[in-house]
């Protein structure tokens, strides 16, 4: 039998003649990438069983398949002993789950390195089933796999299976040549995103050293989603296959690449609940140590994150953050910086399983609580915090009376109230769309190219016709467009296709909210029939509904709180921003499968998509409205109001002038409405300054800076911003766009001056680059003490003097646009900056 070519169909034919294993027909089982695999249709039945098909596994010193061929990857044979070795123990093992478990081996022959095992088909790769799964099913399989693998781990861990992990130790192929090609491609990923660093090497030589004392499990050493197939018939089965790298090593080993097969699948799917429920099962037979998992989950990134078969056809801006991701987590490794392990988003749900765990052990030993007392409105307040915000709403806007001024007093202005422009109305069902006043859609037709793309073997191609101009990167859509195109499939022999289906979604995610559902999702089914396609070459056809207006959003804060929890909101331009520890993106994408019956590979395209709103201004008077009369600074209001065409925004507060004389400036910042400008078109703003007589050199146009900010803003307030909520946010200056100002009566200045650190550059449509210099805006909530203020600023009463002053800031014409979406929102906001001057 050792003379047959095993490598081919007809060679294994020919060395199956004389066994129970003879067979009609055989093809071959894609998917390994260092064997061959054959599903052997039988002659015979099996006595034993009653299978009429078997799945052979056979390998050689050399590979079959290899990652992208960065790597040469040579395995020796005897890799297969171990394997069979490893199914016949667990198989042997009870009690490890009733739902999760290995394909049995009916034979192995250890001269050809021939494994011969039950045919588990019809089957789906777990990749598959994910995409495909509800978010209860999720739960499903990933509670079953990690109480599976934590079982397991514990079981070989025990003192009387010693001289098993003794056996698995000598798996010299997992532990030398596989773990050192993992590491290889660690560095060679370092090198391709520019992420080397010189202590690299080194962990990687005491990491292959730390490998060769083995560990305190048999890990399956190859842990990851096309390993594990999900049965598409019946009751809920898993199986975990290809267990030839089985190793003794640290159970941390087996699920940090498991976390880095889920990350990467969300990166570009949608959350899941997989690893929640995978490290809370597992959590619960077995402890993992957190600098281990770091590490590992750090080189699984870096080395299979960026090639995994959902990844590695993407852009670099998508596998870019993944192997950034990689490199922060052996960073917080090297540098022992523990928060920063607990802060990683890979490694997120292990340290929610740990709590979790932890609340649960400790209330297993207390008596059950009293069923909760009924709550009034004030004990609804959950914090001091929560007090401190309320009443700095109510006395930060302005100090109860100025020095010197009468009883009465005079009330203040400070802080300018917090912009709501763009705020949505909220309500508990059937929610309206509210456009920023002064805006409308713009739906003019538009003129259509061509994208292409196709699978590796260009058997799948998906044409799309997309609105980019020429020269511009990404699939463009715009606010009112229609995503068509065709897909073709070159067939060249009879093909048990099942379906084929097609659809566009949106999905978001952010820090504050690490799982949203899809806010949009068009499908499409253009083919579905029963038996085989034919050899042939086929065209489909689609067109899809346009792109709607707007979509609704669920705010859950407001229903606690309003019992309004629903939004609708225009549709939302793709967004993609990251800084360190927090993170925001809205991501369009076109998905296309071929669903194959039984375990034959499904073929996916997943092209990502560019999506812009497309708005205009509603048309407004040629003839420029004039700045309102006031006639004093009593008249000023106090709060933002709209007055005569024109929004008037108060502004104020004190400072020391030349280091030594107390000043107060007051103002008014108007900008003609509607609120809304265009790229390319130029703002104008008018301004009221008063100031005290030492503050007069203060108020002059030399003096007053105005500029336009647009600015990253996330926080649970980002779409229902209120001025109660300073400390609710985190904001991120991204582009700054400088004005001139000039007196009344000039006539307008050019602009001359340039803040040379100011600006930062237009982000990419698909990516936002603020990892080198974000800068964050803090608000001081803290209400100033009135009696403190007036010791330190005596005399500063309403003496002074007014000037009236004018501005301009052009918009350049590719500025993007700004959006409020749930958690997440791009402002844009013009600001008035008095020289030397810090205002308090």
């Amino acid at each position: 039998m050792a003379t047959h070519d095993l490598t081919t169909a007809i060679g294994l034919e020919k060395y199956l003649e004389s066994t129970p294993y003879a067979s009609t027909s055989i093809e071959t089982v894609s998917g390994g990438h260092t064997g061959f695999m054959y599903r052997v249709f039988l002659k015979e039945p099996l006595k034993e069983t009653g299978e009429k098909t078997v799945v052979i596994k056979h390998s050689l010193e050399f590979p079959a398949g290899s990652f992208g061929a960065k790597i040469e990857i040579v395995l020796s044979a005897e890799r297969m002993d171990f394997e069979h070795e490893a199914l016949k123990l667990v198989a042997s093992t009870s009690g490890l789950s009733t739902v999760v478990g290995v394909p049995h081996v009916h034979a192995y022959d250890s001269h050809t390195h021939t494994l011969i095992m039950s045919d588990v088909a019809p089957c789906q790769l777990l990749s598959t089933a994910l995409k495909e799964a509800d978010d209860e099913m999720v739960t499903r399989i990933g509670h079953a796999l990690g109480e599976f693998m934590g079982r397991f781990h514990k079981w070989t861990s025990l003192p009387e299976q010693a001289s098993v992990r003794k056996r698995f130790l000598e798996n010299k192929i997992s532990g030398d040549d596989v773990l050192g090609i993992r590491w290889q491609l660690t560095l060679s990923a370092a090198k391709t995103y520019n992420l080397e660093r010189e202590w690299m090497q080194e962990m990687f030589r005491e990491q292959m050293e730390d490998a060769k004392l083995g560990g305190s499990v048999v890990c399956m050493a190859d842990f990851w989603f096309d390993n594990i197939l999900v049965s598409t018939t019946g009751d809920l089965r898993i199986y975990i296959v290809d267990w030839e790298t089985a190793r003794t090593a640290r159970p941390e080993h087996d699920l940090a690449q498991f976390a880095t097969a889920a990350y990467t699948l969300e990166h570009v799917h949608k959350r899941m609940p997989l690893m929640r429920e995978f490290f809370k099962a597992y959590k619960a037979h077995m402890d993992l140590d957190e600098t281990y998992m770091a590490t590992y989950a750090g080189r699984d990134m870096l080395s299979f994150g960026v090639v995994m078969p959902w990844i590695r056809h993407r852009d670099e801006s998508v596998k870019q953050p993944i192997a950034q991701l990689g490199l922060e987590l052996l960073e917080a490794v090297q540098a022992g910086d523990k928060q920063a392990l607990k802060k990683s988003p890979v490694l997120a749900d292990l340290t929610r399983a740990s709590r979790s765990n932890l609340r649960s052990d400790e209330a297993s030993s207390l008596p059950p609580p009293p069923p909760p007392p009924k709550k009034s409105y004030a004990k609804s307040i959950k914090s001091v915090a929560s007090v401190k915000t309320l009443a700095a709403s109510l006395a930060s806007f302005y100090t109860s009376k100025v020095p010197g001024s009468p009883a009465v007093g005079t009330p203040k202005r400070r802080r300018p109230p917090r912009s709501e422009l763009g705020k949505p109305s909220f309500a508990s069902k059937s929610p309206e769309l509210k456009l920023v006043d002064g805006v409308e859609a713009c739906n003019d037709p538009m003129v259509s190219g061509v994208s292409t793309v196709r699978t590796v073997d260009e058997r799948v191609s998906l044409l799309v016709h997309h609105f980019g101009e020429p020269g511009e990167r990404g699939v463009i859509f715009y606010g009112g467009t229609s995503a068509s195109g065709e897909v073709r499939l070159l067939v060249s022999k009879p093909d048990p296709i099942e379906s084929i289906e097609l659809w566009v979604s949106l999905k978001s995610s952010c820090t504050f909210s690490e799982s949203e559902p899809n806010a949009l999702e068009l499908r499409a089914t253009l083919y579905r029939k029963p038996g085989d396609l034919q050899p042939g070459t086929y065209v489909f056809p689609f067109t899809f509904d346009p792109f709607p207006e707007s979509v609704v959003v669920r705010q859950e804060e407001k229903k606690n709180v309003t019992g309004r929890p629903l939004a609708r909101v225009p549709l939302p331009p793709s967004y993609n921003v990251r800084a360190p520890h927090w993170m925001g993106r809205i991501e369009y994408e076109m998905g296309l499968v071929i669903k194959r019956r039984g375990l034959k590979p499904n073929d996916y395209i997943e092209l990502p998509l560019v999506y812009r709103p497309r708005h205009r201004l509603k048309p407004v008077p040629p003839i420029p409205i004039p700045f309102p009369l006031i006639p004093t600074r009593e008249d000023w209001p106090f709060e933002r109001e709209t007055i005569g065409g024109w929004s008037l925004t108060p502004f104020g507060g004190r400072g020391r002038w030349n280091g030594s004389e107390n000043v107060e400036v007051e103002g008014l910042l108007g900008i003609p409405c509607p609120l809304a400008v265009t790229a390319g078109s130029k703002l104008r703003i008018s301004l009221l300054l008063w100031g005290t007589t030492p503050a007069r050199a203060l108020i002059r146009p030399d003096a007053v800076r105005v500029r336009l900010i647009r600015a990253h803003v996330m926080g649970l307030d980002a779409l229902t911003p209120s001025s109660r909520a300073y400390t609710s946010r985190i904001v991120f200056e991204e582009e700054r766009w400088e004005g001139v100002v000039w007196a009344d009566g000039e006539r307008e200045r050019f602009m001359e001056r340039k803040d040379s650190g100011s600006a930062s550059g237009s982000e990419g449509d698909s990516a936002v680059a603020l990892d080198d210099h974000p800068r964050v805006v803090e608000f001081n909530m803290d209400a100033p003490d009135p009696e403190e203020e007036e010791e330190q600023f005596p005399g500063t009463g309403d003496v002074g003097s007014t000037t009236k002053l004018h501005g301009s800031v052009v918009i350049p014409q590719d500025a993007l646009p700004s959006f409020r979406y749930k958690n997440m929102a791009v402002e844009a906001s013009a600001y008035v900056i008095a020289w030397s001057i810090t205002l308090d």
